[in-house]
């Protein structure tokens, strides 16, 4: 159960990509 925190730190990763 480890897809909500892969998907909180891909959506940081896109926010930094921005």
């Amino acid at each position: 159960m480890r897809k909500l925190e892969d998907n909180e730190e891909a959506i940081e990763e896109a926010f930094t990509k921005l």
